[in-house]
């Protein structure tokens, strides 16, 4: 019964890691605590970005973090630069006091203050960069600062941008992401229209001021953000990217799709968790349960050991006498304990032992029973056949 109960708990734990824990692929070695992107789209069609990164770094990870910048809509993509937030502003982010990096060309070269570009897998779509973080650095914010050239789409009927902040497969989890998208020449704000897509938790809106604000949280690594926005061609009016052809109300429509899948994810995400959480619960009160009834049952054990233990101990006490026996009756007494053991054996055989008459005449004392002397002898409970003899 101990046994169950000490390692009740450890099998208790482990159901309830099992019900609430959900497991990752890889373990993530660094994280995004807070991520603010500030995007302009300029009247040529390009869009300056600002990105501000804080990462939160595991004891795991050693040098490098890495940041996959999405070009796929882009020409090209030129003016990289990277900062060290020394001093961040509590009011306003992108008031804070920063330090520039230096670029180097070769991974061998990288260093405190230092980060690289190197395109990805396919480098019309994904530029990677790289930053330093020494060993000892817990959470580090860096700057991003960067354009896409001829990023807007401008077709017949309206403009577009779609672009992937966080790209699927980027693989870190992100606490929260603010973003803010405005334009160079102001549109109204009933002519634009905004869709996230691939967060759970991602919401979009367009601001009085024309401002476009997407957010993000508790991003997990599985999850990406697929950004959408039309506007009206006027805001790029100097646009490059021309393309013969309406595609606003079939946008419009892939759009309401993709909002209605989210909507079912969520729901299922919802019911995931209703689960786990009933399966907790569960799991918890069976728990308590059995750990009480196996703290009764060991209670009660304990209880009637102890009262055995103390019944035998009664037991086992002298019994006194009926009456006080004089200086003789210890004597005789002395006498009877120096007495062989086949002697005693004699008598108690004797006393006994229903078919033989009963000899009363080898007892020391006619005030002493068979019981009282077994047990003044032997210092132990009686036996059954001394209880017999003294009862006849």
């Amino acid at each position: 019964m101990k046994r169950v109960i000490s390692i009740f708990p450890i099998m208790l734990v482990i159901v309830l890691l099992a019900a609430l824990t959900v497991y990752a692929d890889t373990p993530i070695k660094y994280s995004i605590s807070d991520w603010h992107i500030h995007a302009i789209v300029n009247l040529d069609g390009s869009m300056e970005v600002k990105e501000y990164i804080t990462y939160e770094i595991s004891q795991e990870h050693e040098g490098l973090v890495r940041r996959d910048i999405d070009i796929s809509r882009a020409s090209y993509m030129e003016e990289l630069k990277v900062f060290e937030v020394t001093e961040a502003d509590p009011e306003d982010i992108t008031k804070s006091k920063v330090e520039p990096y230096t670029p180097v060309d070769k991974s061998e070269e990288l260093g405190e203050g230092t980060y690289m570009l190197k395109a990805g897998s396919n480098a019309d779509e994904i530029q990677e960069v790289y930053i330093y973080i020494p060993e000892d650095v817990r959470e580090r914010t860096f700057v991003l600062s960067y354009k896409l050239l001829d990023f807007a789409f401008v077709y017949n009927d309206t403009a577009a941008i779609f672009w992937s902040p966080v790209m699927p497969g980027y693989g870190n989890g992100i606490e929260s992401i603010d973003m803010r998208l405005t334009f160079s020449k102001r549109v109204g704000i009933e002519t634009i229209h905004s869709f996230v897509y691939g967060a759970l938790d991602g919401a979009s809106q367009v601001l009085e001021d024309g401002t476009i604000n997407i957010t993000g949280y508790k991003v997990q690594p599985e999850e990406f953000m697929d950004i959408t926005v039309l506007f009206p061609k006027s805001a790029v009016n100097e646009g490059r990217k021309l393309i013969d052809n309406d595609v606003m109300q079939k946008v419009l429509e892939e759009e309401q799709t993709k909002m209605e899948e989210m909507e079912l994810l969520r729901e299922k995400r919802e019911q995931e968790r209703r689960f786990r959480t009933t399966v907790a619960i569960v799991v918890g009160a069976a728990a308590l349960l059995v750990v009480g009834l196996c703290g009764c049952l060991l209670f009660i054990r304990q209880r009637r050991i102890r009262k055995d233990k103390e019944k035998a101990e009664e037991v086992s006490e002298p019994i006194p006498s009926r009456h006080e026996p004089s200086n003789k009756g210890r004597q005789l007494l002395h006498e009877i304990g120096n007495r062989s053991r086949d002697g005693l054996n004699r008598i108690t055989a004797k006393l006994s032992n229903k078919k033989e008459k009963m000899v009363f005449d080898d007892l020391p004392a006619d005030y002493y029973t068979p019981a009282e002397l077994s047990v003044l002898l032997h210092r132990r409970r009686i036996k059954a056949g001394d209880v017999i003899a003294t009862l006849m």
